[in-house]
């Protein structure tokens, strides 16, 4: 049984049921006290100056210090927290061994933008949203997530629910009840704002584990306590590790940024979602999930009628008003990916179910299709510390493009990647097609850094040669300034026909297992 550190145990406080969130507009979102100035401090160290670091911080009257913890990361990261009140980041800095600092954020709860009662047995609402992601024929071919494991962080687990319940529950040492009935349930047995509920979830054969890091009254929570909580997760064999927490945050250098993306080099698959700020504009990704490698997931609109046939033009998927656009402040691409995020019905405490909508149920829904790759293909202890970012290329590169929403929906248009990334996810392309794409985001950057060539690594993994030929299919333009108020909102974007000038390559024939790189 895997051991989980003191700082998490801490976190997880000791009630069992998730609370119950208000509901709240986008603009009532609480944003934390991101800006307000902080005499905590997330510092990064050589592993060898820890005790340097803790002789001058871990004693009250050292250095004016009423704080101090060590971050217990193995080895993805040697760090500590500390508060001092004679320290800023440039003194901290240069301390013997420190790596990295970071003023010290919280992080808000995000609510659901919408929520609405749901009947007690939700299956067919939510069926239908997996027969535009493919979700469903696979279930059909009896891949449904066995043996992968999931980490969902957030608000923990309401383990009564008559969804969630197991057999021996009630029977588990009081210890136990407190960690594995949060962390050890089946993916049916999902959290408040999570997709994996009943026998129609993505991947209702995946094992949970469910880490709290918000207290029983929930309006924000701290860096440090999400960074430990990625840290337990993965020190406790998650396959995959899913959040659906964030706030605005530009940079990609974000210390729980940076963890996430340590994380998945190691292996783990991580998914984070995008916002819900969506009526903001451009530039407003989201904290976490700016890693490098980590997946930031969009909402996307997907019809709730399973009567409508997915070749329908009248009920083609569009994005969700509220999910976040990027990009990041660097001009890098984000979010990376859409799926199913509007009007999705989950578990809710008191054995009710209910219908909600946010970006907080699509990074679930990505989490469940990598789970889903990993029941079929096996994960990181098979494939090493490249499957991560192996399985995250698979899953952008699945993408089917969307028509444009962003105010008005205009069909004519396609949404741009800075709003829903490569577009809704194609769960069967990720887990049945013979072809794998390396690359990395194709993010051109500005004029002064502009980065005009880019490379793919393709390979055929089937036993037939294919050929390949390649084209470009413009999405939708937007200018972004608005030349008296800045940036715009999102209800003042109009798409706009641009096709770039792409030098596309030769087409090309690979023999089964080859591997070739085009520019």
């Amino acid at each position: 049984m895997p051991t989980l550190s003191i700082w998490s145990l801490a976190a997880l406080v000791m009630g069992t049921v998730s609370l119950k969130p208000e509901q709240k507009s986008v603009a009532d979102t609480p944003t934390g006290n991101v800006n307000a100035a902080t005499n905590r401090y997330i510092i990064e160290v050589e592993h060898e100056s820890i005790p340097y670091m803790a002789r001058l911080f871990a004693a009250p009257s050292s250095r004016n210090s009423t704080y101090y913890r060590q971050f217990d990361c193995g080895d993805v990261f040697h760090g500590l927290v500390v508060e001092t009140e004679i320290d800023n980041v440039d003194t901290l800095s240069k301390f013997r061994g420190v790596a990295n600092v970071w003023p010290m954020k919280t992080v808000p709860m995000t609510s659901a933008i919408q929520r609405v009662k749901a009947a007690s047995e939700p299956k067919y609402h939510n069926y239908s949203m997996h027969q535009w992601t493919g979700v469903d024929q696979l279930h059909a071919q009896g891949i449904r997530g066995k043996g992968a494991t999931i980490a969902i962080i957030d608000t923990g687990v309401d383990y009564t629910h008559e969804a969630v319940r197991r057999p021996l529950v009630d029977e588990l040492a009081p210890c136990a009840k407190h960690i594995y009935s949060l962390a050890g349930v089946m993916a049916q047995a999902a959290k408040l704002l999570e997709v994996m509920i009943l026998l129609v979830g993505v991947a209702p054969e995946a094992q949970v584990l469910s880490f709290k890091v918000f207290a029983d009254n929930p309006l924000d929570t701290d860096e440090d306590v999400l960074i430990q909580a990625f840290c337990d997760a993965y020190g406790a064999g998650a396959d995959i590790i899913t959040a659906s927490i964030g706030r605005p945050d530009g940079f990609a250098d974000d210390p729980w940024a940076l963890i996430a993306s340590r994380i998945a080099d190691k292996g783990v698959v991580v998914t984070i979602s995008a916002g819900n700020e969506g009526n903001t504009g451009p530039f407003y990704s989201s904290s976490g999930a700016n890693g490098h490698n980590v997946v930031s997931v969009a909402a996307i609109n997907v019809t709730g009628n399973p009567n409508i046939s997915t070749s329908d033009p009248n009920a083609a998927p569009i994005p969700a008003l509220f999910t976040s656009w990027g990009p990041t402040n660097e001009l890098l691409l984000k979010p990376d990916i859409g799926a199913p995020g509007f009007e999705i019905v989950s578990t809710v405490p008191g054995n009710s179910y209910e219908s909600m909508s946010g970006t907080s149920m699509a990074a679930p829904y990505i989490a469940g299709v990598a789970a889903l790759y990993i029941s079929k293909h096996g994960g990181r202890e098979l494939h090493g510390p490249g499957f991560a970012k192996m399985l995250a290329n698979r899953i952008v590169s699945s993408g089917i493009s969307i028509g444009w929403a962003a105010g008005d929906v205009d069909s004519r248009f396609r949404a741009p990647p800075f709003q829903v990334g490569t577009g809704l996810v194609n769960a069967l392309k990720v887990i049945n097609h013979v072809t794998q794409l390396s690359f990395e985001p194709f993010s051109l950057s500005d004029l002064v850094q502009l980065r005009p060539k880019w490379s793919v690594d393709i390979s055929n993994s089937g036993n037939q040669t294919v050929a390949y030929s390649f084209e470009l299919e413009p999405q939708a333009g937007v200018e972004i300034l608005d030349p008296h108020y800045g940036i715009k909102t999102a209800y003042q974007l109009e798409p706009i026909q641009i096709v770039p000038p792409v030098s596309l390559p030769e087409d090309i024939i690979l023999a089964p297992g080859e591997t070739r790189q085009v520019e």
